[in-house]
C-alpha cells in the first residue's frame, strides 16, 4: 500500500505554475489515483466487462489527457470510458463526473442529477467542495491541491481511504 501512496505524494510536490498542459496531466494523474483510494457502492459486484465511466461536463482540455489515460489504464479490471457532454442534464450513469469551469449552476444541477447514485463529482473552482462537490482542486502556494467534502461522499456512499484523507483539505 505504501507504494500506491508514492505517486500521490509525488504529485503533491508538483508546482501548478507549470504550463496548462502539464497541469492537466497532473489533474488526470490525481483523478486516476483517486480510484485507488475510493470504494464505489456496488463496485464488488461490477462486472469486468462494464466500463468505469468518467463524464466531463463542458469542454475542457482535460478530455485529451483523460482519453490518453483510458487507452492505457483500467480501474479494478474495468476499461475506462470517457464521455463528454455539454449540459448537466446529459449526464448519465457515471462513476466520476468532472465539471469544467466555475459553473455553480452546473454543480447544483449535476449534484441533483447524481444524488444517491454513488457518483463522485470533481471540480476545479474556488469553494466548490463546500458548495457540493465531492472533490475540488485548488491552487495553494503555487501547487495543485485538493479538498474533500466528506459529507457529500458519505451521502453518495463512497468509502474514502483514510490515506487519501491525509492529503486533502477537509471541508463541510
Amino acid at each position: 500500500m505504501r507504494l500506491l501512496l508514492l505517486p500521490l505524494i509525488l504529485l503533491l510536490s508538483f508546482s501548478a505554475r507549470a504550463e496548462d498542459h502539464e497541469q492537466f496531466q497532473i489533474q488526470t494523474a490525481f483523478i486516476y489515483q483517486f480510484t485507488n483510494y475510493i470504494q464505489w457502492p456496488g463496485s464488488k459486484s461490477d462486472k469486468a466487462g462494464d466500463p468505469f465511466v468518467i463524464t466531463l461536463v463542458g469542454a475542457t482540455p482535460l478530455a485529451v489527457q483523460l482519453e490518453n489515460l483510458a487507452r492505457t489504464k483500467s480501474v479494478n479490471g474495468r476499461k475506462i470510458e470517457i464521455r463528454t457532454v455539454e449540459l448537466p442534464a446529459q449526464v448519465k450513469r457515471s462513476a466520476i463526473v468532472i465539471i469544467s469551469g466555475a459553473r455553480l449552476d452546473y454543480l447544483r444541477e449535476v449534484s441533483r442529477a447524481v444524488r444517491g447514485t454513488g457518483t463522485l463529482v470533481v471540480t476545479h473552482a474556488d469553494g466548490f467542495a463546500a458548495k457540493g462537490a465531492g472533490i475540488n482542486f485548488f491552487i495553494e502556494e503555487g501547487r495543485l491541491r485538493f479538498e474533500i467534502n466528506r459529507a457529500v461522499l458519505e451521502e453518495q456512499k463512497l468509502e474514502v481511504s483514510s490515506r487519501l484523507l491525509q492529503f486533502a483539505r477537509l471541508v463541510n
